[in-house]
């Protein structure tokens, strides 16, 4: 199930994460979330493939790149394709957004 992949992913990051909501006191963490799951084969009427999106936020008080860049690995390693991100600076913290798109067999 790709929810314990990404899990195991993360934690190899070094760094806390959470699914939704952080909670913690960190000056670094990645929240992640799906916001979105849908069909994407079929064969004989019957879903074969699908598809989960995933968002994944880096926050940072302090420069993410290393972070980042490992982030971007780790997901494309589990067969992520990246679709978009973005980046913005609110109050002293720095947020990157990125989404990725995986495809998984239906079960």
């Amino acid at each position: 199930m790709i929810d314990n992949e990404i899990i195991q992913a993360l934690s190899t990051l070094g760094v806390d994460f959470a699914y939704e909501e952080y909670t913690g006191d960190s000056d670094t963490y990645i929240v992640y979330s799906e916001y979105d799951g849908r069909p994407e084969a079929y064969a004989d009427n019957q879903e074969i493939l699908e598809a989960f999106y995933y968002q994944f936020d880096i926050f940072s008080k302090s420069d993410y790149s290393a972070l980042y860049k490992s982030l971007r690995q780790s997901l494309f390693l589990l067969g992520g394709i990246r679709q978009n991100e973005f980046a913005h600076y609110e109050s002293g913290v720095h947020q990157r957004s990125v989404r990725f798109k995986f495809i998984r067999e239906s079960e």
